[in-house]
């Protein structure tokens, strides 16, 4: 689960950020991940924590940068997304991966804005979340 969202999370900054080059690079990490994930989930799981971690980076880049309508086009789509991975595994399971996503996407776009007390508290709390799915199986 972690590779995807980090890589989505940088993804979408930089993308934000006009780093088209290290924007691909996430992006293509990303699939691979994702590609990864849906030999060892069922397609519809794997393809719903995929559109949690894309969306949920979108949602905090767009924040950042101040694209307040495309930020909240993002967490609809995010909360979405968070509703279907609840229905589809353990509520503390869908928590930790909502919890990862959010995270790992706040760090990433905090830390290319120069945020670097946010970005630290947020890498801190992925890392926390991260350790939280992966005790609970995910």
């Amino acid at each position: 689960m972690c590779p995807r969202c980090w890589n989505a999370a940088w993804h979408a900054a930089n993308e934000r950020a006009g780093k088209r080059a290290d924007a691909g690079k996430a992006r293509l990490a990303h699939y691979e991940h994702a590609a990864r994930l849906a030999e060892q989930l069922s397609a519809e799981v794997a393809e719903s924590c995929r559109q949690l971690c894309w969306h949920a980076a979108w949602r905090a880049a767009n924040e950042q940068s101040g694209r307040d309508g495309e930020a909240e086009e993002a967490r609809a789509a995010e909360a979405e997304y968070a509703a279907a991975v609840a229905e589809q595994v353990p509520a503390a399971l869908a928590a930790a991966l909502t919890e990862l996503a959010a995270r790992a996407a706040r760090h990433a776009a905090c830390s290319l804005l120069g945020k670097k007390a946010d970005a630290k508290l947020h890498r801190s709390s992925f890392e926390r979340a991260a350790a939280e799915v992966h005790r609970l199986g995910g």
